[in-house]
This record gives C-alpha cells, structure tokens and sequence, in this order.
C-alpha cells in the first residue's frame, strides 16, 4: 500500500505540471497532493489493530527510512570488498581494456567516493541555524 501510494505521487505531480497552467494551482495542487499522502500515512500508523501488527507497522516505515539512507555506502563498500577478494575478476575485466578499466574504477572508487562526499557534507554548514549533524 505504502509503495504503491508513493510510486503514483510522482506521476499525479507531473500530470498536474502538464494539465495546470496557472503557478498558484499548481502548487495548490502539490500541496493538496502530498496533503493527502500524509494523512493516508497518518492513518495506516495510527489504525488500531493486535498491538504486534502496529509495532510492526511502525517499523517497517522506519526500517524503510534506514534502508535509504545505508543503501549507497552499504553496496559500495560490498563492491569494494567483493573486488579485493575476487583477483580473478579484476584480471578479466583487465583483459577488456578501456571498458574493463572502467569497471575496475567502478569497484574500487565506488566507496571511497562515497566516503569523500559524506566528509565534504558534513563539512557544509547547517541549513538552520543551530542544528548539528
């Protein structure tokens, strides 16, 4: 339910883009839009069932957010693993030249990358004042 309520979101948003002309509707139509999201949201967290089945609820909504956020180091660091353990397949993408030499880039610069852009944005400064990381 929770996918299928966020996979229409972007296409209802774009339909409005193409069949609303005036800017105020438009973003009065986002609005009633990501409005209705919430409260679908606000009413799957708190319909009363066996107390389990709201425990689980919850936390597939937070695992859903924790996921997100890991999915980009985790799998780039399980490329960076897989590529140092695998000397094999280093040696055959070795073999397909330029292609192959990209795709050696691909396994061993994929996480420190990742880890490069992470210490850059935690450099930045807060948006809000007085709001640490």
């Amino acid at each position: 339910m929770i996918g299928l309520l966020t996979s229409l979101l972007p296409s209802l948003f774009s339909l409005g883009g193409k069949l609303i002309e005036d800017k105020d509707k438009r973003a009065e139509f986002a609005f009633k839009v990501q409005e209705m999201a919430f409260k679908q949201m606000e009413v799957l967290i708190n319909a009363k069932t066996y107390p389990w089945v709201d425990a689980l609820v919850k936390m597939a909504y937070a695992s859903e957010q924790i996921v997100k956020g890991l999915f980009r180091p985790v799998v780039s660091a399980g490329l960076f693993v897989y590529g140092i353990m695998n000397p094999d397949m280093l040696k055959s993408l070795h073999e397909l030249g330029i292609a192959g030499d990209a795709g050696i880039v691909g396994v061993f610069g994929a996480f420190p990358a990742w880890m490069k852009s992470r210490h850059d944005e935690k450099k930045k400064k807060p948006v809000v004042e007085g709001w640490e990381d």
